[in-house]
């Protein structure tokens, strides 16, 4: 079983359509404190095109994420990003300087 996933989609977020980047994930928990406020910062870097997979109930995303959630995936460099993290870290992990 995969863990729920619920996609957030806007024209806002700072990547380009086509641009063969991965999709960007949020791996979360339910009822996450933390998870909210990575939420937050996402929203202020203007990133609102990604989805949300909560790792509660799989426990192949439990042994990966287990206490490192909130955590980003799909980033430019392939990486990802575990919180803490604010928007101006999420704009230059997303969208590099020098990034086409």
């Amino acid at each position: 079983m995969e863990g729920k996933v619920s996609s957030v989609d806007s024209a806002a977020g700072l990547r380009k359509p086509g641009g063969g980047c991965m999709p960007l994930i949020l791996y979360q928990r339910d009822e996450c404190h933390l998870c909210d406020l990575a939420l937050l910062e996402l929203a202020r870097a203007g990133l609102n095109d990604f989805d949300s997979v909560f790792i509660d109930d799989d426990p192949a995303l439990e042994a990966r994420y287990g206490t490192r959630v909130p955590v980003l995936s799909g980033l430019a460099d392939g990486g990802e990003l575990d919180w803490p993290f604010d928007a101006g870290q999420l704009r230059q992990r997303i969208n590099p300087p020098g990034a086409v």
